[in-house]
């Protein structure tokens, strides 16, 4: 069970980093690599702290973006936290 629950709140993380881009101020940007445990389809997992971890592309060839920060919002499948 515990093992259920985890992967739904790593879905959940991942489908709700996709609309990041909307974010940037100045240029447009996507996440992309996103992964969990660094494997791309994590499934199984058994940790009490995965790790999370994504790579910014910026859509203009900027080289000035920087994340500053970040915040991870986990829900279930019926979009309840």
């Amino acid at each position: 069970m515990k093992t259920i629950t985890l992967f739904l709140k790593i879905c959940g993380l991942l489908l709700l980093a996709l609309p990041v881009s909307s974010l940037a101020q100045n240029s447009q940007f996507s996440l992309v690599h996103l992964r969990v445990e660094y494997t791309k389809t994590p499934i199984g997992l058994d940790s009490d702290t995965p790790r999370f971890s994504w790579q910014m592309q910026t859509n203009d060839n900027s080289r000035a973006d920087a994340q500053k920060a970040f915040q991870i919002v986990v829900k279930d499948p019926g979009n309840k936290i």
